[in-house]
Parts: C-alpha cells; sequence; structure tokens
C-alpha cells in the first residue's frame, strides 16, 4: 500500500552512532603478518631492490618494524609506511650517535620521539581510524649524519623540515620535491653539494629556503619565481654561480635574501615592489651594475649588505627613506658621488663605505646618527672638515677614515668621546692644528689612536701619555715625527 504521506509524520529522535572502543580493520592483506608488512613496504619505496641488501638501512629498518617494534603493526595499520620511514631515517643517519635521541625505536607513539612533531586530531573517531601524522621533523643541531634519504618523501603530511646545523652530505633528493606541502626547509650548515633542482617549483606553499653554508653549486632555477609564498631565500656561502634569474621579480613577500659570498654576476633584478624587505645580504659575490632602485623603497629594511662586490654609480638620495636601516655595508665596490645629506635619517649603528670613490664632505646629519657604533670612510675622496657631531655620539666604538682628504683641527668635541670608543684611524689626510687634551674619565677603552701622514703640529699632550700609563689599553699610538711625543709607538717621517 502506497504511503499517504510524503514523509514522516514526526521527527524521530536522533540517536548518536555508539564510538567503538577499538578498531578491528578488516584483514587487507594475504599471508603472515611479516609478509603483508614487507608487501606494504616494497609497494612504497622506489627500489624495492634496496630491502634485498640486509646491509641496508631500508632492510634494518624493514626488520625492525617486523621484529622489534613494541608497537607490533601489521600491513592494515595506516602508519605502517610512515614508521617504517621513521625507522628508515634512524637507521640511515646516525641515530645512535644523535647527541638527543629520546623515544626513537622505543616509544610505541612516533609523535613522542625527540624532534617529530604530528598533527592534532580531536574528533574521537577519528583517533582510533586514522592515525596521526608528522607534520614536522626538527633534528638542528643534533649530530645528524648521513645522506638524505629518498623514502623520507613517503612522509606527505610533512610542512617543516629543519636538518641545520649537522654534517649531512649529499644532495636533495629529488622526490623530496614531492613534499607539496612543505612551508620551512632548511639544511644550513651542513657538508651538502649538487644543485637545486627546477622541481623546487612543486613547493608552491614554501615559507622558508634555508641552504646557506654547505658546497651546493650551479645556477638558481628560474622556478624560484613559482613560489610566491616565500619569505625567506637562504643561499649563502655556497658555490652558486650565474645571475639571478628575473623570475625573482614575482616574489614580492620576501622578506629576507641572503645570497653573500657565492659567485653571482650580473645585475640585480628590478625587485620592484619588494616592500616587505628587512635584509638584503649579497655581499662577497661578482654583482655589477647600480643598486636597484627598489631598494631604498623598503621602509622596513634594517640590514643592506652589498659589500665586495663591483658595482657602480651612487647612494641615492631617497636613502632617507629607509628610517629603520641599522647596517649599510657598500664597502668595496666602485660607488662614487656623494654621501647623501639623507643619510641622517636612517637608524644606522654600523656604515662601513670604504674602498670606493666617494667625493664631497661628510654630512653634517651624520650627527643624528646618535645610536651609530661603527664608522668606516677609509680609502676614499672626501674632503672637508669633520662634522663636529660625529664626535657626539656616546654609542661610538670604531671610527675608521683614514687615507682620504679630510682637512681642519678636530674640534673641542673630540676631547669627551664617552668610554666606548675603541679605535680612532685619522691617518693618511689633511688634518692639521694641535691635537686637544682629552677630558678625565673619557676614551677608558681607546686601544688604536692613528694620526700620522697628516699635518698635525705641536705636541700629543699629556693625557694620551696618562691614558697609556693608567689604562693600558692603548696599544697603538701612531703620530708624526715630526710632532714631539714622548709616548707614541710609532711615528712616520
Amino acid at each position: 500500500i502506497p504511503p499517504t504521506t510524503s514523509g514522516p509524520t514526526e521527527v524521530p529522535t536522533e540517536v548518536p552512532t555508539p564510538i567503538p572502543t577499538t578498531f578491528s580493520p578488516t584483514p587487507c592483506y594475504n599471508g603472515t603478518r611479516e609478509e603483508g608488512i614487507t608487501a606494504t613496504v616494497r609497494n612504497s619505496v622506489e627500489d624495492p631492490s634496496i630491502l634485498d641488501d640486509a646491509n641496508s638501512a631500508e632492510s634494518q629498518s624493514l626488520n625492525w618494524v617486523i621484529t622489534e617494534d613494541s608497537a607490533r603493526l601489521d600491513a592494515c595499520s595506516p602508519n605502517i609506511v610512515q614508521r617504517w620511514t621513521l625507522g628508515l631515517l634512524y637507521f640511515a643517519m646516525g641515530a645512535a650517535d644523535w647527541e638527543n635521541n629520546s623515544g626513537w625505536l622505543v616509544d610505541e607513539d612516533e609523535c613522542n620521539w625527540y624532534g617529530l612533531t604530528c598533527n592534532e586530531v580531536s574528533d574521537g573517531r577519528m583517533l582510533q581510524q586514522e592515525a596521526r601524522k608528522v607534520v614536522e621533523v626538527d633534528l638542528a643541531s643534533s649530530g645528524v649524519t648521513g645522506e638524505v634519504p629518498v623514502s623520507l618523501a613517503l612522509l606527505q603530511d610533512l610542512t617543516t623540515l629543519k636538518l641545520y646545523d649537522n654534517k649531512i652530505v649529499g644532495s636533495i633528493p629529488e622526490d623530496i620535491f614531492t613534499l607539496t606541502n612543505l612551508k620551512f626547509f632548511d639544511v644550513e650548515e651542513n657538508r651538502m653539494d649538487g644543485t637545486l633542482s627546477s622541481s623546487i617549483s612543486s613547493w608552491t606553499d614554501l615559507r622558508f629556503l634555508g641552504l646557506s653554508n654547505n658546497t651546493f653549486d650551479g645556477t638558481l632555477p628560474s622556478e624560484l619565481g613559482l613560489i610566491p609564498t616565500l619569505k625567506n631565500l637562504w643561499v649563502a656561502n655556497n658555490d652558486f654561480r650565474g645571475t639571478i634569474p628575473e623570475e625573482i621579480n614575482a616574489l614580492t613577500k620576501l622578506r629576507s635574501l641572503q645570497m653573500y659570498s657565492n659567485e653571482f654576476s650580473g645585475t640585480i633584478p628590478a625587485m620592484e615592489g619588494f616592500v616587505r624587505l628587512e635584509i638584503i645580504n649579497i655581499g662577497f659575490n661578482k654583482f655589477n651594475g647600480t643598486i636597484p632602485s627598489a631598494f631604498y623603497d623598503a621602509p622596513d629594511l634594517e640590514s643592506l649588505l652589498i659589500q665586495n662586490n663591483d658595482f657602480s654609480g651612487t647612494l641615492s638620495s631617497n636613502i632617507d627613506n629607509l628610517v629603520n636601516l641599522k647596517k649599510l655595508f657598500v664597502n668595496n665596490n666602485r660607488l662614487d658621488g656623494p654621501i647623501p645629506f639623507g643619510i641622517g635619517n636612517t637608524a644606522l649603528e654600523s656604515l662601513h663605505l670604504q674602498s670606493n670613490k666617494f667625493t664631497g664632505s661628510i654630512p653634517a646629519t651624520i650627527g643624528n646618527l646618535v645610536n651609530l657604533k661603527n664608522i668606516d670612510l677609509s680609502e676614499n675622496d672626501i674632503d672637508g672638515s669633520i662634522p663636529e657631531g660625529l664626535w657626539t655620539i656616546e654609542a661610538l666604538e670604531l671610527v675608521y677614515l683614514a687615507n682620504n682628504t679630510l682637512t681642519g683641527t678636530l674640534s673641542s668635541s673630540f676631547s669627551s668621546l664617552g668610554n666606548n670608543i675603541r679605535d680612532i684611524y685619522l691617518n693618511g689626510n689633511n688634518l692639521n692644528g694641535q691635537l686637544p687634551d682629552i677630558e678625565p674619565g673619557t676614551f677608558g677603552m681607546l686601544e688604536e689612536l692613528l694620526l700620522n701622514n697628516n699635518d698635525f703640529v705641536g705636541t700629543v699632550p699629556q693625557s694620551f701619555c696618562d691614558l697609556r700609563n693608567t689604562t693600558g689599553v692603548l696599544t697603538r699610538l701612531w703620530h708624526d715625527c715630526d710632532v714631539e711625543c714622548s709616548c707614541c709607538t710609532f711615528c712616520t717621517p
């Protein structure tokens, strides 16, 4: 008889499906537990024959899972491959000698092993039917050795891999680039080599790439430009060469660019719109051309380090946009022109312009840099007098103005420099007049004062000699031989 209504006449009371206290999966393999586990692992690895070598880390891990692992997983266990992969990591990378291998191969839950983090699962049913997955491996500074196993790529939920500061050798396995959830990859300070694969484009959610302090070589792949999420690109102190690919212009979220001490060459891409940059460290390469104008449009920039390259042109007057700039190292290039007046609008603590072709005078605004600790303008063509404001900066520790064409006398403010000052190099200029007395209680940390090859006259004040006698810190006091000095350690004829 057909129903007389289109639906039930009353809503039934909802009764929740009970969550079982145990999970008994349907057997997913034929044969013994050993045969099932072996078949599962063989079907997961790239080269199953490696399991036939009893001495291989892969075979050792398989034997551990089958015969020794207290978890007693079988082939149906959702984490059997993860468990074997972590065992492989243990045997392949010398875990027995790690500084901390707590829990490894001992605890039944691999999420409790040192350096591992698993995803958080709160649903009771899911806890029973789908085991937690390892999402972070952090074995930094742990004494890890050997090569990165290819099968590490089986940890497909991995978002973070930190292996820096170890003794890892070999290259980055190609299969590692199949870890498409990876956000953080850091293998800095190891002994790794090889090239950076174009397959890195598959890491489309990567935020941090750390390869520094290894012996990687080759060129940077243009596919780096396909990772728009990248915030930190650290490839310093390797053997990379060639130019920076233009595709890097797409990485506008970049905050830190560390490429120093390689063999990079050519000009720097425009990098327009990189307003989030905080650190640019590309020194000790073979870059040429001018400093990109975009570098002056990053208001959060704290470090601009481009020393020991072949850059030419001038420092832009737009440097006054860099109100957070603390470190400016452009030394040992071919830069010329004046030091911009706007440099006094920055927050500089270290200013290194030495060994260039800068001209003009030291801008008076230098005295605005109240946090300035180190200034090196040596080996340029800078003229004029030394701004009095420089000597009023109490934070000063190192002042190197040697081998320019500076003129004038040392102002009275020079006499009251604080106790932080350690080195003053004024040699090789055209400074003149009498060296002023120093005030009691100042210059207490002064180690080197080089005044030779100038036009000073008279006598070195006794207060400097007293400084040598009382503190014993002033070990180098150089002057011209025609200036009377009873305590100088060297004089220039």
